[in-house]
């Protein structure tokens, strides 16, 4: 007879939740083009960026009047957090939130720099939509896991994956990659035959939210939006049709409305309204920039010294065979019956799927690398799924002690890279041309208004990111202990 367990999600959630908000984010280009239209809402000024446009080099330009180029939700969602933390700003009668920003040339926003409440307004947007969207998705992946595994199994596959890839380093930041991959991993879980009943409308409305965060997760959501309406047969299709699309609308209408106001049309991004030369010569090529893979970019996404998945987050290769591994069996349900091509765990199969379509995808894109980024940042919404491959080599006894040789090194270095800064040049090699002669130099949140908690508690740099390993070892040793199961059997 086994005793009950103790409860993890509520640790792991506080656990990694204050691992991402350890870290301020920088005021780059990409977090500031989404801060300054989030500032723009909440000051009741609406969509345009006003004097804040000068910012950001990542913006669009529609007549005299400039707008963020990103896709707008975590922007909107933004709104939230920024409002609350800019009224208790009014009500201690702090400074309205304020910038400078130096230009080089044609080139904006060479250097940001921010006055304390735009600091602490941009550090509460990044944490309110990014930081909870990996607690988020890092709840529902462990859900996911645990259908099909132990306890210590799925807390090991969520961990590694959510701190020794890039979605730490974009989880404490305001991009749209982990909130997208929230959304996408939400979605699965909606769809889950291991769980509940299909919810439907919530895969649709999450599939959408997903391409409202990041454009390229479109790629990834149409692969697990056809399979939530065509699981079952083609009897019902209709109806799973209606439902998924009915879910999907008010995101839809949103976003929508948002390329309406903006740049004349629903169908219309602030890629097709693009000021800097260099990228509307990119966005030329295909669709938004988005052509057949190259061989080279199919590579370099794993394999290169520059972005290579494999290369900065190793454990991240062996996670990949992992999916190819037989997939353990699942409790008969009274879910939909899916294709006997996506075999014994269907879910799993159509996350690899859309993993591989984005990653195809990615691969066309005219700037694959990213531009200035830790990693290959626009697979970084799919990555997630690699946790069931990652659970299925840890089943394997002998495979355990390269897991945690492979975890560790891959969480230090992504822990290294959110910690001297996530926008790593455009060349050269990202470890030994960038991180590794920035920590040999001290150089901890160097980036524009970038900081982190240990350094706003005084210690040096180097050691400002001991209370960070401190609480990663402390906290992560008590949800060990907590998921022992022979402590419980009786």
């Amino acid at each position: 007879m086994a005793s009950p367990h103790r409860p993890i999600a509520p640790l792991l959630a506080v656990w990694l939740l204050q691992l991402a908000a350890f870290f301020t984010p920088s005021a780059t280009w990409s977090p500031m083009s989404r801060f300054a239209l989030t500032h723009a809402v909440a000051s009741g000024r609406g969509l345009t960026l006003g004097a804040w446009a000068a910012s950001t080099g990542d913006r669009a330009r529609v007549g005299d009047a400039w707008y963020s180029d990103k896709a707008p939700l975590p922007a909107l969602l933004g709104v939230v957090p920024y409002t609350l933390v800019h009224t208790v700003h009014g009500i201690f009668g702090r400074a309205e939130p304020a910038f400078e920003a130096e230009a080089r040339g044609d080139v904006p926003a060479v250097h940001v720099t921010l006055n304390t409440s735009a600091q602490q307004l941009l550090y509460a947007t990044a944490v309110g939509v990014s930081g909870v969207g990996f607690v988020v998705l890092a709840l529902h992946l462990y859900a996911m896991l645990r259908r099909r595994h132990d306890r210590r199994t799925a807390l090991v596959a969520t961990t590694l994956v959510c701190l020794g890839t890039p979605l730490l380093p974009y989880a404490t930041s305001l991009y749209g990659h982990a909130p997208a991959a929230a959304f996408l991993v939400v979605a699965l879980a909606s769809l889950d035959p291991a769980g509940p009943p299909p919810r439907l409308e919530l895969a649709g409305l999450c599939l959408a939210c997903a391409a409202g965060c990041e454009y390229l997760s479109v790629v990834p959501g149409a692969v697990i939006g056809l399979y939530a309406i065509a699981v079952g047969g083609r009897a019902g299709a209709l109806v799973r049709l209606r439902r998924v699309a009915l879910g999907a609308l008010p995101a839809i209408v949103l976003v929508g409305a948002y390329h309406q106001a903006c740049f004349g049309a629903p169908w219309s991004t602030g890629y097709a309204h693009l000021a800097n030369p260099t990228f509307v010569a990119g966005h030329a090529h295909g669709l938004l920039g988005i052509g057949l893979p190259s061989p080279s970019a199919l590579a370099g996404l794993l394999l290169s010294p520059r972005r290579g998945l494999f290369y900065l987050a190793p454990i991240t290769a062996i996670a990949s065979v992992g999916l190819f591994l037989p997939a353990p069996a699942l409790a008969p349900t009274d879910a939909p019956t899916a294709p006997r091509w996506l075999g014994r765990d269907p879910i799993v199969a159509v996350g690899a799927l859309a993993l591989v379509a984005l990653y195809l995808a990615n691969a066309g894109y005219y700037m694959w690398w990213g531009g200035a980024s830790a990693g290959p940042r626009h697979l970084v919404p799919a990555i997630p799924v690699l946790a069931f491959g990652l659970a299925r080599v840890w089943q394997r006894p002998r495979a355990r002690p390269l897991v945690v040789a492979l975890g560790v090194v891959s969480t230090a270095i992504m822990l290294g890279f959110t910690a001297v800064g996530i926008e790593a040049p455009e060349g050269g090699d990202a470890i030994f041309d960038f991180l590794l002669p920035r920590l040999r130099a001290g150089e901890i949140s160097s980036l524009p208004s970038a900081t982190n908690l240990g350094l706003l508690l005084g210690l040096p740099p180097l050691s400002s990111v001991v209370p960070w390993i401190a609480w990663l070892v402390v906290i992560g040793r008590v949800l060990w202990r907590r998921t022992d199961e022979t402590k419980w059997a009786s």
